[in-house]
């Protein structure tokens, strides 16, 4: 029947051209070609969008071999470009022809260059591929272009909308339905539908281009205007055959209403009819649910529908946005869904993030929308609680997807290309992919008690054991003793020099698990003003250290005097950059038991420090005058340590200071193998220039060999272990005169 349509058509056409000839003086030659002419060119996918494109075109006849040359080479000769064949075909309602040939094999991340050939009027453009591993994806979104075919105003306004679409260089174009109008009258074949359908194609094909020759493809879904019916029951009417002009003019992955498309591994597209022809219910739902669960690995999952769940101007009770609310929006919020487009109430909208009905700026869902691209607009309905933003204003969205290091992001960017005046507010979202949100929250991970130096000058670190969106954080110390995994830092005590501790982060959520390491230096404890010094007896040399305890500037001055104010030493160093400073100087003098005063000052610095040291015998400030052991208090001396009986010791100590001291005493027993089979000590107070004397008392080693035994008895300047070592002693058990 259709092609009996098309030979009358014809025949009537050469009668008028034949009278034509006959009854004009200057005849019109025809151009036999013209009816070939490749128009309106549309760039979709039906398979891959890394390594297929599907060119789609129209001619006013049918093309006996639709053909494209290609090649991935912009130098290329007409020779060298590779053919591909598709299909030429009709339906019933128009008089088009369209041409279609799907490129498969290509490569991902090229440009391509296309010719379609034709003897007079050859169509040529370039398009793109999809990157394996995109770090960067900029993709548009629009919705309700619908005009009638006379609408010359409302077309310049398409093209004006379009043509900012193409400025912005996206890689594609969603479009949310409503293209054109089928059912604006219910006729499926009458004029004004193909009116409409091919101002919308020759608009597309005249704006949607970039300056440089790039067609730019087009990730549609089908609107309530674009088929015979706005909507449907499930099983009434096939998709194809409700919306003939749709599904016969855009080549898609699928004929049956849905389908899915993804731009590289972390952006999935899910494009859903919202009940025009395909139900909104049961199998859609099931289709749904079945892809959300099988995307999950990607980084975006972003649906796309023209009625929408949260709509601006319409009800939100009319009975389509209720279903999608009902039957999808559950199945967003249970798979992660971040973000959703729709269409279909003409204005532009912005709601906040939306969970379980209700504002959730945690985990909800934004939706945007809501089709205000270049149809009439409507008034949003500003007060409702959903609403974050809306205006009675032509717009688009534009969207780039980016990869930062692990995680990923996506900034959402209203644009109003007839208003440019007018400033939306845009908003990103971070990918809510578990192995995105650890390493964000490795990347953000910082310990703000460090410098600059990985140096930690506080008592304790704040180890914190959660990250971004909940993600759990557990801490291991390769020290410790020196930081604690609660954050406790310990110092090294003096002469135990500094310390480089590992914190090692492990951060996890779900399966998803990354590990971070902090150096963090821990600097020896030098008492309470930073200052620590040692007095060496047999050299005579001392040595001072400090850090950034000891307050002041970055200059410090070291002056010695005798007690009669004799300079003996005088020297200046700068900080180095932890803080620390170091003097090491030697007394020169034979006399012993000599007093000196050693000061340190620097700038900023109200008091300087000042201190006191003698050089003794023993070069410290207790001297040990007598060790005597016996078995009881004040007993005779023994020479020998007996297994079952307490042995004492008598240690007697003199002050070589003018200060009293706090002296510590500690006796251990060790076996032949040098281990500790007991020790004691005692504390004694020993007065400025005055003797003092301690007790310790080693209780009966029954069972033990005491041949190869001996004691080690250890006196320090005082308590504190700042102070050095005043005495070592060794005896034999078995002997134990010195």
């Amino acid at each position: 029947m259709k092609k009996a349509k098309s030979r009358i058509g014809l025949l009537i056409i050469s009668m008028l051209i034949t009278l034509m000839f006959f009854s004009i003086p200057s005849p019109i030659a025809a151009d036999v070609s013209s009816a070939t002419i490749p128009r309106q060119v549309v760039l979709t996918w039906q398979g891959s969008t890394q390594t297929t494109m599907t060119v789609t075109w129209r001619t006013d006849e049918r093309l006996p071999n639709a053909k494209i040359l290609y090649t991935s080479n912009p130098d290329a000769d007409i020779e060298d470009y590779q053919e591909a064949f598709g299909s030429s075909e009709t339906f019933e309602g128009t008089a088009a022809w369209i041409n279609s040939v799907e490129l498969t094999g290509l490569t991902p991340g090229t440009e391509y260059y296309v010719i379609i050939p034709h003897e007079t009027k050859e169509e040529r453009f370039k398009f793109r591929t999809a990157p394996e591993n995109p770090e960067k994806v900029v993709f548009i979104a629009v919705s309700d272009l619908h005009l009638n075919g006379t609408d010359t105003k409302g077309r310049e306004r398409r093209r004006t909308v379009m043509r900012a679409m193409a400025e912005e260089n996206p890689d594609f174009v969603i479009m949310v339905g409503d293209l054109w109008y089928h059912n604006n009258g219910g006729i499926n074949d009458s004029d004004s539908v193909n009116a409409s359908v091919d101002g919308f194609f020759d608009d597309l094909h005249q704006a949607l281009i970039t300056s440089d020759g790039r067609r730019i493809p087009v990730v549609p879904v089908e609107g309530n205007h674009d088929g015979m019916k706005s909507f449907v029951q499930a099983g009434q009417t096939p998709a194809k055959e409700n919306a003939p002009f749709f599904y016969n003019r855009f080549k898609l992955p699928s004929e049956e209403g849905c389908y899915v498309l993804q731009y590289g591994p972390d952006l999935t597209l899910i494009g859903l009819n919202s009940g025009h022809s395909a139900d909104s219910q049961g199998n859609h739902t099931a289709w749904l649910e079945q892809t959300l669960e099988q995307y999950q690995s990607s980084e975006w999952i972003i649906p796309f529908h023209h009625a929408g769940p949260y709509p601006c101007y319409r009800s939100l009770n009319e009975t389509y946005e209720t279903r999608v609310r009902t039957n999808w929006v559950p199945l967003y919020e249970q798979y992660g869904v971040d973000l959703v487009i729709s269409g279909h109430d003409h204005a532009y909208k912005r709601t906040y993030p939306i969970r379980n009905n209700q504002i959730d700026y945690e985990n909800g869902i934004v939706y945007i929308g809501d089709g205000g691209s270049v149809a009439r607009l409507r008034e949003p309905d500003l007060s409702r609680w959903y609403i974050f933003e809306a205006a009675k204003e032509y717009n688009f969205f534009k969207l780039t997807m980016t990869q930062e290091e692990g995680y990923s992001m996506l900034y959402v960017e209203p644009v109003f290309p007839l208003n440019k005046a007018l400033v939306a507010t845009p908003f990103y979202l971070m990918s809510s992919n578990d192995m995105g949100d650890v390493m964000r929250t490795e990347k953000e991970l910082t310990l703000s008690e460090l410098n600059d130096e990985g140096v930690v000058f506080a008592n304790s670190i704040n180890l914190p054991t959660k990250g971004f969106r909940n993600t759990n954080i557990t801490w291991h110390s390769s020290h410790p003793d020196i930081i604690a995994v609660d954050g406790t830092v310990n110092r090294p005590k003096l002469g135990e020099e500094n310390v480089i501790v590992t914190l090692t982060a492990t951060i996890t959520k779900g399966e998803a698990s990354v590990t971070k390491e902090f150096k963090v230096q821990v600097l020896e404890s030098l008492g309470p003003e930073g200052i620590g010094m040692w007095v060496s007896k047999d050299t005579k040399e001392v040595l001072i250290k400090g850090n950034y305890e000891f307050l002041g500037s970055n200059e410090i001055a070291l002056l010695v005097t005798d007690k009669t104010g004799n300079i003996k030493y005088v020297h200046q160093k700068s900080r180095d950059a932890l803080g620390q400073f170091q003097f090491s100087f030697k007394i020169h003098e034979d006399t012993m038991g000599e007093e000196y005063i050693l000061q340190i000052g620097a700038r900023g610095r109200e008091i300087p420090y000042e201190t006191k040291f003698y050089l003794t015998t023993a070069a410290t400030d207790i001297t040990v005058r007598s060790v005597v052991f016996s078995n009881s208090l004040n007993g005779e001396p023994i020479n020998r340590l007996l297994p079952d009986e307490n042995t004492y010791i008598h240690v007697s100590m003199f002050n070589n200071t003018e200060e009293d001291i706090d002296a510590l005493i500690v006796a251990a027993l060790y076996d032949s193998n040098n281990r500790v089979i007991d020790i004691v000590m005692e504390k004694e107070d020993v007065a400025g220039n005055e003797l003092g004397n301690a007790y310790l008392i080693i209780p009966p080693v029954d069972g033990i060999d005491l041949d190869e035994c001996f004691i080690k008895l250890f006196i320090w300047d005082g308590v504190s272990s700042m102070k050095p070592l005043a005495e070592r002693k060794l005896y034999n058990v078995t002997n134990l005169s010195e």
